[in-house]
């Protein structure tokens, strides 16, 4: 398959060190993850109907494999050869650095606080929208929807009040490391893209996973359209050297389902983040996973 962006972008590589992240810091799963309801995003032409139970993962007869949204039997995973994740709600649960990273905000402008776990719906479209949605979701009155003006220098107040806190309670999900020794063991090339600004999601990978040797590391960037637009798929993809049919896609909510959709890669849903089985199916998930060690037995 051919790259349909002509310009590469050099991917970022972070060295191999044994005393990088903290063990200490491992978060504990939520129980109640997947009782929220789907978020109402924007939705794939096709709706996915609900497919049995194998074991620890859902599976699906038919998948859609290309940008086109084409059909094929059973994708084989015989040929993956790397791993792209995305960040919030599938590597690092940073929910709580978030919500009071945005509370804050809505408290300096009179508005009522959100609960944290009601954040796990407002998380996944990048920094503006989640501004966006907790602003005008706070108000007494959604009528009064925030203005163009009051939204941006809200955004302005989160990033710097996120510039101080994104590291306080944020930590890599029980399994995760485990995961990824084993991929490297394997040789399979891991990437990460992410909705989150770029320079905060660089941080967070190398705060909390410098262990590992990553091929790319991709946040939101300026000119490069944001998930579920495919433009960061392909370009980590192209930075890891791998065609993106034979790259698995994992991340924790429809945008991350229908980036994999767009992108042509097998789209691997996980159930210990923000959203639930539900809305990862809807969106196109060839597999679901429970826990992320679940994910070897798709290599």
């Amino acid at each position: 398959m051919s790259f349909p962006m002509a310009d590469a972008i050099p991917g970022r590589r972070h060295p191999m060190t044994a005393t990088s992240i903290p063990r200490a810091k491992v978060a504990q799963m939520d129980p109640d993850s997947s009782s929220k309801p789907p978020h109402t995003g924007t939705k794939i032409e096709a709706q996915i109907p609900n497919f049995p139970l194998v074991g620890n993962r859902w599976w699906r007869r038919r998948s859609f494999t290309a940008m086109e949204g084409s059909m094929s039997e059973n994708p084989s995973l015989a040929k993956a050869r790397a791993v792209i994740f995305d960040l919030d709600g599938t590597l690092l649960d940073t929910l709580d650095d978030l919500a009071d990273s945005a509370n804050a905000v809505l408290a300096a402008h009179g508005h009522d606080k959100i609960p944290a776990g009601e954040y796990k719906q407002l998380i996944g479209d990048g920094m503006a929208k989640l501004v966006e949605r907790s602003m005008n979701g706070s108000r007494s009155k959604p009528s009064e929807a925030a203005t163009e003006a009051q939204l941006a220098e809200a955004l302005g107040e989160f990033q710097n009040e996120y510039s101080k806190r994104w590291n306080h309670k944020t930590r890599v999900y029980p399994g995760i490391a485990e995961l990824l020794d084993e991929l490297t063991e394997r040789g399979i090339a891991i990437g990460v893209l992410s909705n989150k600004r770029h320079e905060f999601t660089v941080k967070c990978v190398d705060e909390f996973l410098a262990e590992w040797s990553w091929g790319a590391v991709f946040g939101q960037r300026d000119g490069v359209e944001r998930k579920p637009d495919p433009a960061g798929a392909f370009d980590a993809a192209r930075a890891l050297g791998i065609d993106p049919g034979h790259c698995l896609y994992v991340g924790d909510s429809g945008v991350d389902m229908h980036t994999a959709v767009r992108a042509g890669m097998v789209a691997v849903g996980v159930l210990w983040g923000f959203r639930d089985a539900a809305e990862l199916r809807g969106m196109g998930a060839d597999h679901l996973i429970e826990v992320p060690q679940d994910l070897l037995v798709l290599l």
